[in-house]
């Protein structure tokens, strides 16, 4: 059952006494309060989830739109660091397409398909390029792919530059075929990755399965000259950006995952991690805290896993409804009873990350934009 997330007590703001209701701090001889110190970088560093409707895709009115759309989500997620995106499902998403005047318009592709299309293009986008073409086979809704701008995130490494952790690919071994007699991948000790040799591990693994393999710190530019192959061994995904390694202290960024989840309460009820968000954040022009509140929020304990969560053609609130889950709870977007749950109570903080735009609307991939730019030195990232 989906779970209504009890808000954490905010930290008093400075010069403020624990019985003014959480007010604004009045000024001291005109002078403004200090703002809220953000939490320090830590390593390694908490990671960071988006979550954002596959809806926002059968808004755009041609499959080139489409498309780069796609790239300007996949090239955010990758400029700040993003660990995962989450593409979530809206019910009736179909009918918040809105045309001029305010009148509603035929979505320009079905709903569903944009969900799958979106999660298609931003894994495309984040897979290595000399990964894509074991990983994707011919397939029609990567036609436009080449309009998109390349991801250059720092995991995509050129053959000719030395690291000790790298993107590969299970291939079969020489002469061993694509799969077994019985329709399964043959098990192989050989990975593409991307290097004039291959790396060979200690044990075989089901051939065009994706690995993020270790090298070793002591792995040198000499070393991927052709020859024989490069001994390495399968680490966990997350290893590269936890890890110290020459010339990144603080780790390297290891680009995002991407996971479905069919409605906005599976974003929480799926998370990926153990324990789940410790930290949320709902981003809605009806929002009624800032990215100061944010801060305070990471400053006053730590946080392991944040997530972002944005709304799509109609905001944050229509995605509340058709979800199974949050209408047995009651959930609605203003809440139905006067201390009724409302969409905000699913967050730790519900920001309006634009209090002062000069358009009625910003768009989904604007909003992300602005929203990561505001909140991740908040959560001191």
């Amino acid at each position: 059952m989906a779970r209504v997330r009890k808000k954490r007590r905010r930290p008093d703001k400075p010069g403020q006494s624990p019985t003014d209701g959480g007010r604004a701090p009045a000024a001291v001889d005109g002078a403004l309060p200090p703002p809220p110190t953000p939490p320090a970088p830590r390593f390694p560093r908490p990671t960071l989830s988006i979550a954002l409707p596959g809806s926002i895709l059968s808004n755009a009115q041609s499959s080139e739109l489409r498309t780069y759309l796609a790239g300007q989500i996949s090239r955010a997620a990758a400029i700040f660091r993003v660990d995962e995106v989450v593409v979530f499902g809206e019910r009736d998403a179909a009918a918040a397409s809105v045309g001029p005047g305010g009148g509603r318009r035929r979505s320009s592709v079905p709903v569903p398909e944009a969900e799958d299309l979106l999660a298609l293009l931003l894994t495309y986008l984040e897979t290595p390029q000399y990964l894509r073409k074991h990983l994707f086979p011919l397939n029609p809704a990567l036609r436009l792919a080449g309009l998109l701008n390349p991801l250059a995130a720092t995991h995509h490494l050129p053959y000719d530059e030395a690291f000790r952790f790298r993107e590969g690919v299970v291939v079969p071994p020489p002469g061993g075929g694509d799969s077994s007699g019985g329709g399964q991948p043959v098990p192989s000790s050989l990975v593409d990755v991307g290097l004039r040799r291959w790396a060979s591990l200690p044990s075989p693994v089901a051939s065009g399965t994706r690995v993020t393999v270790d090298f070793g710190a002591a792995f040198t530019a000499h070393e991927a000259i052709p020859g024989r192959h490069l001994p390495a061994v399968v680490v966990d995904r997350s290893a590269p950006r936890d890890t110290p390694a020459a010339g990144w202290p603080a780790g390297r960024y290891w680009g995002y995952t991407v996971r479905r989840a069919a409605t906005l309460s599976a974003v929480f009820e799926e998370c990926s991690y153990d324990g789940g968000y410790d930290l949320a954040v709902g981003t809605s022009e009806h929002g009624a805290e800032s990215p100061a509140d944010v801060a305070r929020l990471a400053a006053a304990g730590t946080y392991a896993h944040a997530v972002v969560v944005l709304g799509g053609v109609a905001g944050l609130e229509f995605s509340v409804q058709g979800d199974p889950r949050l209408e047995e709870r009651g959930v609605e977007a203003a809440g139905g009873a006067p201390d009724g749950p409302r969409v905000a109570d699913l967050f730790d903080a519900y920001v309006n990350v634009c209090p002062t735009q000069g358009s009625n609307t910003i768009r989904t991939e604007e909003a992300l934009l602005i929203a990561l730019a505001r909140l991740t030195p908040a959560l001191g990232l």
